[in-house]
């Protein structure tokens, strides 16, 4: 047996609120016979022995306004129930309830109509949604070769300042394209050791130097510069 959402705020609602009692079960009763997409079958007889009264089903479909619709087969469409049970359905799913959903519209002969009409307002709200969502995860190039997501470069922003994370995004820029190092995350690369290198330098520390021909505590590559980064990134603590 299918369970099915109700509104619970429908009995304050001044359309159902002034319809008759027997009209009143009529819309329950329809909105827990029809299938899944809200077709139903309309048989008005059997609807009104069950519900035990005779029912003005005129009244019921005006006072619905308009979110009933008789199709060409003579069954009734409640048009907004596929949104109020399910949100929306999708034309192409892995998934077993929105092929079911699918199915039936395609049965009906709304399918059409459906992803033409309601569908795509939900669709295009789905999208904004998407796009909200991932547009922290796009990377863009802040320096030649220096690409970061928004979210990161606003962090930085927001703990170093506009100055340095600037300064940071060039002296990055100039390593990479002097030594040819490629990094997983600039971002970390920046976290790692560039902005220290910056804030340093702002603070007027200087930056690191080192003898030339000090070895690297990690990759142990020999570097014959006198600054503190070895090529492949790693920071010499070194006194200035």
């Amino acid at each position: 047996m299918s369970k099915r959402f109700i509104d619970t705020g429908l009995w304050p609602k001044r359309w159902f609120r002034e319809l008759p009692p027997a009209e009143k079960l009529a819309w329950l009763y329809v909105l827990t016979n029809c299938d899944a997409v809200g077709v139903w079958d309309a048989d008005l007889k059997l609807a009104e022995f069950s519900i035990g009264a005779t029912v003005n089903w005129e009244e019921l479909r005006a006072a619905a306004n308009g979110n009933i619709e008789e199709l060409p087969n003579g069954k009734w469409w409640v048009v907004d129930f596929i949104q109020y049970q399910y949100g929306s359905v999708k034309k192409v799913s892995s998934s077993r309830v929105q092929q079911h959903l699918s199915s039936l519209l395609l049965k009906h002969g709304l399918e059409e109509r459906y992803f033409a009409t309601v569908a795509p307002t939900v669709k295009d709200k789905d999208k904004d949604k998407d796009i909200d969502k991932d547009k922290d995860k796009i990377k863009s190039e802040v320096a030649p070769g220096v690409l970061l997501t928004t979210s990161e470069h606003d962090k930085l922003v927001t703990k170093y300042g506009a100055d340095n994370t600037k300064a940071a995004y060039a002296k990055l820029s100039a390593y990479k394209l002097q030594s040819g190092k490629h990094y997983a995350s600039d971002y970390g690369a920046i976290l790692h050791w560039v902005m220290d290198e910056v804030v340093k330098k702002v603070k007027g520390e200087g930056p690191r130097t080192a003898t030339p021909g000090w070895e690297c505590a990690k990759c142990h590559r020999v570097n014959h510069n006198t600054g503190g980064v070895c090529l492949c990134g790693e920071v010499r603590e070194v006194p200035a």
